[in-house]
């Protein structure tokens, strides 16, 4: 077994730094997304929490991610941008009810020096930031944890773990893991709120014409 262990080690060692500290394999590609794809994130703890996750690439630049409820509604919408370092925020938006037929949306001004989403080589920790409608602030912290298997959509897949700090007016909200699968992107999450863990995995991908049909149904 020593010998293994010191052909595995001479084996990374060997390997490239970029090629170790690549994750862009792991992120959503803007070419398979320029007709919407629907992710399905399944709660595993309590099905009604279950997410559907709208990605639509707008060119070879800029991609729309709309999170909604099992009911349709907007939760979340993000705007990125694709450079040559990674993925950035270019906007953000949160929805909330306000009554039974008003939604409220809550804009954020993203902080220009702090907008990275997802870097192509990992370097640390990164994060973005957020002032949502002048007052509110939002702040996220991410850092790679290793790596790990996963299984996603009924296959073994090798994933990128990302852990999460969020942050509201500089008081710690939310911690959370999330993967990401080579080919795919966003495949799981694990969220602890207050204590308490739910877990989401991606159990379905829709095109842009079964998403239209599921839309009517609803």
């Amino acid at each position: 077994m020593r010998y293994t262990y010191f052909f595995i080690a001479l084996f990374v060692a060997s390997q490239p730094a970029s090629a170790q500290r690549n994750l862009k394999p792991y992120y959503f590609d803007l070419a398979d997304f320029q007709e919407a794809r629907v992710y399905y994130m399944e709660c595993e703890e309590d099905p009604a929490l279950s997410t559907y996750l709208v990605i639509q690439a707008h060119g070879d630049q800029l991609s729309t991610r709309t999170y909604l409820k099992q009911s349709m509604q907007e939760v979340e919408r993000f705007v990125e941008v694709f450079n040559s370092e990674g993925s950035q925020m270019e906007s953000l938006s949160l929805f909330f009810s306000e009554g039974q037929d008003e939604i409220m949306e809550m804009r954020g001004k993203v902080d220009a020096g702090r907008h990275t989403v997802f870097p192509w080589i990992k370097s640390g920790s990164w994060g973005w930031a957020s002032i949502m409608d002048g007052s509110l602030e939002l702040k996220m912290e991410r850092k790679q944890k290793g790596k790990s298997r996963q299984e996603v959509l009924g296959k073994s897949k090798k994933c990128v773990r990302i852990e999460d700090y969020l942050y509201v007016q500089n008081e710690a909200q939310s911690h959370r893991f999330v993967y990401y699968a080579k080919e795919i992107g966003l495949c799981g999450i694990d969220d602890f709120v207050d204590g308490q863990k739910k877990s989401y995995r991606l159990v379905e991908i829709l095109d842009a014409s079964a998403w239209k049909e599921l839309v009517k149904r609803k």
